[in-house]
This record gives C-alpha cells, sequence and structure tokens, in this order.
C-alpha cells in the first residue's frame, strides 16, 4: 500500500501517482518495480508465491507511521550519486528537501502481495508524537471485518500517538497556494536541478522495463487526495484499457486516459515500437493545471536492452506532455464527441445482474455544494465557504457507532429529520438506513430524469461528476455495517461533503473483538 506524503506550507506540494508494471511468464509474475532494498525485503515476503489452490496464509506486517524528511541523511550523496538513491530510508521524491509523513521510512510505502483468501494482519505503530491516525484500505470491502475499514470515530477509534493497532484486515480478493506544483510516480520525480560548483544533478525517474514483442499489464493508482485529474499517455504507444477499480470491461484502446483520486485502471501497453526508450507523459488538470502550478512529471519506458533517455527531447513545460488523440474518462465532458469516451459508456465483461435493475427500494437523490456561510465569521471578513450534501455539513459522531451501543443516535440526521437547515447551518452525523439485502439508487446533481445504463454497466467504487452534470449509481446494500460515502478530495471531506449509509438487517456484521479500544464521552481505553 502507499500513502500519500503531507507537506508544509512554502513548499512545492505533490502528489502521488503509483505505476507498476507485470507481465505473466509461465512461473510466476515478473515485477519491474525499482530494486532497492526495501522493495527487494518486500518481494522476499513469505506470502509472496505463486498462488495455489488451497494453500491459505496467515500474512504479518508491520506499518510505521511518522514524520521524515526527503534527502535526509540517508541518501548520502543524492541526486549527484544516484547509487546513494537507492540507499535504504532515503526518501528522494522529486529533490526537493520537505517534512513529510511516511510509512516505515518510504515512499511509496511498503507493499502488499498476497494470493486470495490469504488473511492480511497489519499492525499500525504511530509514531507521530502528536497526531493520532488510522488508515483506510481503499477498496477493500470489508465483508466480515467493518471494523477495519480505518474511519475514525465511525468504525474505529483513532490510532493514538505511541500506540499500536493490531488487528486482522481482511480476506484477500480481487502559505503559498495550496495547490500541487509536481506529480510523484512511485515515488520518483523531477522539480529541480541541483548544483554544486560546476555539477548538475536531478533526482532519478520511475523506470518500467519492457520486453520487446511482449504485451505488459500495467496498473495505475491515484492516491491524490486533491482535485487533481492525471491524464497518462506513452510516446509512440497505445493503451488497451481492460479494468477500472478491480473490475473487468470491455477492452478499449486509446491514446490516453484520465485517472481520478481513489480510482485504479487496468491497461495492457504492447511493446511493438523500434527498440529503445520512451517517455511516459503525466499531466496534471483541475487544480494541477494551468490556471494554478500547471504540475506534470516524467517516467521512463525501457525496452529490454536499452540504456540512455529517450531520444526525443524531454518535455520541458506542462504543455509539451500533452497528447492527442482518443482519451477515455475525460474531463467534463459529455458523452457523444467521437474524440473520448466517458467512464459510464464502459461495458462491464460480465452481464448486469437482474437484481440491479429492478425497481429500487430506495432513490437518493443528493445535491452537493459550496455556499457562503455568514453567522460563523467575523463581520468585515471573507465570506467563509462551507460544503454540504443535501444542506448538511457532515460532522463524526463521538464514538464509533458500529460497535459502541451508547453512542446517542439521536444526533444523527438526514434530510427528512434536520432541523432549520435551511435558514442556518446543519453540522452533524448525515446518517442514511438502508435495510440488508435492498437495492439502493443514488442520484448525485441529478435535476431531470436520465437514461439508466442495465446493460453490461461497470463496476467502479470511485466515480466523477461533471461540473454542472450527474452521475447515477446503483448498489445493493449486502455489507452490514456503518459505510462512510465522501468526497475524495480531502479538504471538502475535512469541511462536511460526506454523509454515512449504515446498511441494517438481521445478518448483522460479527461481533466486534473484545479488546477494540473505545473512545468517546468516556475517554480511550482499552489500549
Amino acid at each position: 500500500m502507499t500513502l500519500f506524503a503531507t507537506t508544509t506550507p512554502r513548499l512545492p506540494h505533490l502528489l502521488l501517482l503509483a505505476l507498476s508494471s507485470l507481465h505473466s511468464t509461465t512461473a510466476a509474475t515478473s515485477w519491474t518495480l525499482q530494486d532497492t532494498p526495501d522493495t527487494l525485503t518486500d518481494l522476499h515476503h513469505p506470502c509472496v508465491r505463486s498462488c495455489v489452490e488451497g494453500d491459505r496464509r496467515e500474512c504479518h506486517y508491520i506499518f510505521t507511521v511518522e514524520w521524515y524528511r526527503s534527502l535526509s541523511l540517508e541518501c548520502g550523496d543524492c541526486p549527484f550519486n544516484h547509487t546513494h538513491c537507492a540507499s535504504h530510508h532515503c526518501v528522494f521524491a522529486d529533490g526537493v528537501q520537505r517534512p513529510l509523513v511516511t510509512v516505515n521510512r518510504r515512499l511509496p510505502g511498503p507493499f502488499i502481495h498476497v494470493c486470495q483468501w490469504d488473511e492480511v494482519v497489519v499492525n499500525v505503530e504511530n509514531d507521530l508524537h502528536l497526531d493520532s491516525t488510522s488508515i483506510h484500505w481503499h477498496g477493500i470491502h470489508q465483508r466480515g471485518t467493518p471494523y477495519m475499514d480505518g474511519v475514525p470515530f465511525l468504525t474505529q477509534c483513532p490510532i493514538l500517538p505511541g500506540t499500536t493497532f493490531s488487528r486482522p484486515l481482511t480476506r484477500a480478493f480481487p502559505q503559498d497556494q495550496d495547490k500541487p506544483h509536481t506529480l510523484l510516480i512511485n515515488g520518483r520525480g523531477r522539480f529541480l536541478t541541483h548544483k554544486r560548483g560546476n555539477e548538475e544533478a536531478t533526482t532519478p525517474l520511475h523506470e518500467v522495463t519492457v520486453k520487446a514483442g511482449k504485451r505488459h499489464r500495467f496498473r495505475t493508482l491515484s492516491n491524490s487526495i486533491r482535485n487533481c485529474p492525471i491524464v497518462i499517455s506513452v510516446d509512440n504507444h497505445t493503451l488497451l484499457v481492460i479494468a477500472a477499480d478491480g473490475h473487468p470491461i470491455q477492452p478499449i484502446t486509446v491514446d490516453s486516459l484520465t485517472i481520478y483520486g481513489g480510482e485504479r485502471w487496468d491497461f495492457v501497453l504492447t511493446a511493438n515500437q523500434e527498440q529503445g526508450t520512451y517517455w511516459i507523459k503525466f499531466q496534471g488538470l483541475m487544480h494541477c493545471g494551468t490556471r494554478h502550478k500547471a504540475a506534470y512529471q516524467l517516467a521512463v519506458l525501457r525496452y529490454e536492452g536499452t540504456e540512455g533517455v529517450p531520444d526525443t527531447r524531454a518535455p520541458t513545460s506542462y504543455h509539451t506532455t500533452i497528447r492527442e488523440g482518443f482519451q477515455l474518462n475525460s474531463l467534463d465532458n459529455a458523452p457523444g464527441d467521437g474524440t473520448f469516451l466517458t467512464a459510464a459508456e464502459m461495458r462491464s465483461v460480465t452481464p448486469t445482474k437482474e437484481d440491479i435493475s429492478r425497481h429500487p427500494d430506495y432513490t437518493f437523490w443528493l445535491n452537493f455544494n459550496f455556499y457562503a456561510q455568514l453567522s460563523l465569521q467575523p463581520p468585515g471578513s471573507p465570506p467563509q465557504v462551507m460544503v454540504h450534501i443535501n444542506g448538511i455539513s457532515f460532522k463524526l459522531p463521538s464514538a464509533p457507532p458500529l460497535y459502541q451501543p451508547n453512542v446517542d443516535t439521536s444526533i444523527f440526521c438526514n434530510e427528512t429529520s434536520r432541523k432549520n437547515c435551511d435558514e442556518g447551518f446543519c453540522h452533524c452525523p448525515h446518517v442514511l438506513t438502508v435495510k440488508q439485502d435492498s437495492l439502493v439508487e443514488v442520484v448525485l446533481v441529478d435535476e431531470r430524469q436520465v437514461n439508466r445504463n442495465f446493460e453490461h454497466a461497470p463496476l467502479k467504487d470511485t466515480v466523477t461528476v461533471p461540473s454542472g452534470g450527474y452521475t447515477v449509481l446503483r448498489f445493493l446494500a449486502s455489507n452490514p455495517g456503518y459505510w462512510l460515502f465522501h468526497c475524495h478530495l480531502t479538504f471538502h471531506v475535512e469541511m462536511g461533503m460526506a454523509m454515512v449509509f449504515y446498511v441494517a438487517g438481521n445478518h448483522a456484521a460479527p461481533p466486534p473483538p473484545d479488546d477494540l479500544p473505545r473512545c468517546g464521552l468516556s475517554g480511550i481505553d482499552a489500549l
């Protein structure tokens, strides 16, 4: 897993995009991660193996969360000596020194590679000194383990400084502008040139090695917490997109792909060009676009047996990372243009289940927006913008209602139970309750009847809503518990653009472990 690296003001902000390449061989899976001491240690974990039916293992990991610093003494003479950049605990990022939060003093953090039905046990040690923390496992459904979802005060208590949270996670299955200046690809990138006398040096870029004539599957994810869609392209190559958020789709050949925070996309690249090296380009949009910092980054696609950098001159500006042609998942575009394809137009490999196309048991219309709140600020100060869903700004309860029965649920609210929300500021735990195994439809910013797609509808757990547009989604409420439904921009969710689906039913989640920490009005105990 990888975690976003937080930064301090007045330094270039950065976003992390994880990119890995793998191709199947007759023996096992071959990874193209950079060969550093840390990644080699990951690859020698006893759970990294060829998966065999019936071979189920318990896989243990230790995640130490702490403040660290890029280009620390551990980096030696990096970037002037690139061998030193691969040193143990060397985090060089984009070449700018800064404080950041890391897991195990790595960027990206350690990866977990397990087989289906392995049991994953992660010990999270909080060494942040003053800050509490938790880890959310994006894309993991947590069936039977809702207490491991990592949402503080909803599914668990926060992990206090100096303490450890250890529990089986799941059965594994398939004053500067606060805008980013640059991107990182698997923790690597270039932002500036270091000078020492007559010497000049830059930090290494991420490299992917491919074999001529072979097809290579790339798995990409954006763990951006900013409003920063990223366009991915590879010079002289097309991308065959085959999966979204872990679910197979009917293949689509594109020249570029836009990825939003929280999304995962799989594509196949065929190494059918002249042997050499080619640029992999990443261009930021919205808060990473030209209105702000024009953030971009590069990686290198290298054919096996070749050396050096791509023959074409390295893009030296944001605009030179643009790739013309057919694009998937374009920003703020409606279907029908012919030069792009929206996520809603994709088709799943498997037909849509009949129980999804029936009339829904619940339909929720959710409008999210911003408004100026004048009553909570001093006279004459600039307007304070508040965020909301259906006029309610989300507030976490004082303790996890998932396993602490003494939580006062009378403070929960929704559009039908809110009081004075039309005239005043509503700030409460926004909870929608649905029955287990019911069909739920969610309409995001929809003001009219729209067509629903019930034929091979794509399966996703992260969706985007075009500016001024709408998105309609459905899900079967088959997983009991409290589940956070939220904007993926951290600033927005912190300000209240979130709510909770409470799935209640006869088949409740397994009882919580007796030693889970308790918190709330009585304080935190059982630590």
